[in-house]
């Protein structure tokens, strides 16, 4: 008997799914079916550019996805003449070409599986008799699954803003929704103003791509608090063991108690000649269980007053990175501010911004010649940002999605597959999606950021490294049992 999975989404959750179920030959055949348009496979939204000068945020050590070969996206790089040490930051445009690879080698050996790709995007799910699903795509195929795996991941960033505007189309020409498109970057006039709202990870790209296009361009951040993410030091170590079991013993309570806890360590550690990172990163694989133990009211006091400032420490920047924005802000061609937005208008040859800085009684006005939506990518979520919500948090833990998802998701809140509270997609702690009734669906899976909602730490390789093995580790549990 053959198993049929279809993979809705083929970034890197996806991806790896895919990878880790057909390199598994101790369970029954599985035909598995990845479903995305094919300019995303292996790259979804982070890694499909080839703009080199995008960096990876995290250092080459930490992204291999082998389970035998710790150094394995350096070995890649380097096989292919690209020169990669452990500790650099590379491009991401070949973690997207490690990906394929991967994926590559496990369908070109499938032993028992079987593969194929669907290009496309999936609008709807439908449970049929017999306990199977059907996948529907915007192409009219539909997929018959006896398990289904969503993965679609990030959206593009096509955040939905809203804000007092006019100038109609001549907004629009100025108005860049897409960050990542790097083609239309790279059309816009040398000495260009640019006005970002959003001053993250995804700021800090647009600004190393323009300005590797030209050294008049002029950048202005802007996001509710006027936070820059930190930056990365060569491999910090992390807490000795008793010391990290010490401070572990020591959050047992609220948000504000453990923030106090850990304020705490971390001047005690660099008092000792330690680094703040290596304290923020040994806590990586306990904050799942830390946020468990919440309550709700915890877990919004936690999104509402103190995410930005942890995710600005635990999401960090290349070194060289944050040293070209050093550079741009001496010299005056960036400024950051914090503070939200409360108008927009078309001016002659540009915009004109209305701003109220953080703190401030009265407004300021900013001329631009473009407005870039900086305010980072998007997940699943039951809510629609505004114009005030410039870095990750408001009030719900994710944005909008914006992108060809968006049906989905509506459906499967319209029909109760899915339910959707305060903090976005609801799954179980063995990562099968949630009914509007509370009951779980046994064959639909979600794997992705939005698991932020359930486990707190869910967007960067490692920890979805691990929600991907236990997901397939289950799905193979429930194949077995067929």
């Amino acid at each position: 008997m053959t198993v049929s999975i279809v993979i809705v989404g083929a970034g890197f959750c996806g991806t790896m799914t895919a990878t880790w179920l057909l390199s598994d030959q101790t369970v029954k055949p599985l035909s598995i079916a990845l479903v995305d348009d094919s300019y995303s496979v292996s790259r979804g939204i982070a890694y499909r550019s080839d703009e080199e000068g995008w960096l990876l945020n995290a250092p080459a050590r930490a992204l291999s996805v082998e389970r035998d070969n710790g150094n394995g996206f350096v070995d890649y790089c380097r096989l292919r003449g690209r020169p990669a040490e452990p500790d650099d930051f590379l491009p991401r445009a070949w973690y997207g070409d490690y990906l394929a690879h991967l994926l590559k080698q496990a369908v070109e050996n499938p032993g028992k599986h079987q593969f194929c790709q669907h290009d496309g995007y999936a609008v709807a799910l439908k449970p049929v008799e017999g306990g199977q699903t059907e996948v529907h795509l915007h192409t009219g195929v539909v997929i018959s699954a006896d398990h289904v795996v969503l993965a679609t991941g990030h959206s593009d960033g096509r955040r939905s803003i809203t804000v007092a505007a006019t100038g109609g189309a001549s907004l629009d020409q100025r108005f860049l929704a897409n960050p990542w498109d790097a083609v239309k970057l790279r059309t816009v006039p040398d000495d260009s103003h640019f006005f970002m709202c959003g001053s993250g990870l995804t700021a800090l790209d647009v600004v190393c791509a323009l300005h590797r296009r030209s050294e008049k361009l002029r950048f202005t951040l802007m996001s509710r608090r006027g936070l820059l993410p930190q930056h990365h030091c060569q491999s910090p170590p992390r807490l000795q063991p008793e010391a990290r079991r010490s401070l572990l013993d020591q959050l047992t309570a609220g948000p504000r108690h453990c923030t106090t806890v850990v304020r705490k360590v971390i001047a005690e550690h660099c008092a000792r000649g330690g680094d703040w990172r290596e304290v923020i990163d040994s806590l990586r694989p306990a904050v799942p269980q830390i946020w468990s133990n919440w309550s709700e009211a915890d877990r919004r006091a936690f999104v509402r007053h103190i995410a930005p400032y942890w995710d600005t420490h635990r999401h960090r920047q290349p070194a060289s990175t944050a040293a070209l924005v050093a550079s741009l802000r001496m010299s005056g061609r960036l400024s950051l501010i914090g503070g939200r937005i409360e108008t927009i208008s078309a001016h002659g040859d540009g915009l004109l911004l209305a701003i109220r800085p953080r703190a401030a009684t009265g407004s300021r006005v900013v001329h631009a010649s473009y407005f870039v939506n900086c305010t980072g990518v998007g997940m699943a979520p039951a809510h629609r940002a505004t114009a005030s919500d410039t870095e990750p948090h408001g009030d719900c833990i994710h944005r909008p999605i914006a992108h060809a998802c968006d049906s989905l998701f509506d459906q499967l809140r319209r029909d109760g597959i899915a339910k959707f509270d305060w903090a976005g997609l609801c799954v179980d702690e063995s990562y099968r999606v949630v009914r509007v009734n509370s009951c779980t669906n046994p064959s639909l899976f979600y794997i992705g950021p939005a698991l932020r909602r359930r486990f707190w730490e869910a967007t960067a390789v490692p920890e979805l490294l691990l929600h991907i093995e236990r997901m397939t580790e289950i799905i193979t549990r429930q194949v077995s049992a067929y």
